[in-house]
């Protein structure tokens, strides 16, 4: 009796260990969708700030634009190379606990239900709110996704590496 204990044990620690090590690699891609997501927001963040300074008549933030631009390129490149090594090291990653699995789903599903209301809100805020404004939200919501897909990535071994 013991010994059949022991070996049903040791199969549903397996069978938790395979879905657990399936679930890591969609962890790290959806890391990537997320910081992809993210520098995308940023981008437009930037296009509209860049456009709103050329259409003004004072012109003072003309260094600003270019240094926001600078940072936007170096976005770029870290994503890329972020993307890269995670690809590659994805079946690499460490199996995760059912608590951290769990965890990591729910940040998952706040990221993505987050990001879809967050579209929803922006569209209907376009109509009332003021040109001034609609910069510093922008910047706000792409910092918020930033922070979202930083939740994300301590699902993916890889990424601490």
């Amino acid at each position: 009796m013991g010994r059949l204990v022991a070996l049903l044990l040791i199969v549903v620690t397996q069978c938790v260990a395979k879905r657990n090590a399936t679930d890591v690699p969609q962890f790290c891609e959806e890391y990537v969708n997320c910081l992809n997501r993210a520098n995308k927001k940023s981008a437009e963040c930037l296009e509209e700030n860049a456009t709103a300074i050329v259409q003004s008549p004072k012109k003072r933030c003309e260094g600003a634009t270019e240094l926001h631009f600078q940072l936007q390129a170096l976005y770029d490149e870290r994503n890329v190379e972020v993307e890269a090594c995670v690809r590659e090291k994805t079946d690499a990653a460490a199996v995760l606990s059912s608590r951290k699995v769990e965890k990591c789903k729910t940040a998952l599903k706040k990221s993505k239900r987050s990001v879809n209301s967050d579209w929803d809100r922006r569209q209907k805020r376009r109509d009332k709110k003021d040109r001034k404004d609609k910069p510093k939200s922008c910047a706000k919501e792409a910092k918020k996704m930033r922070l979202q897909c930083a939740k994300i990535a301590k699902c993916c071994s890889v990424v601490k590496e």
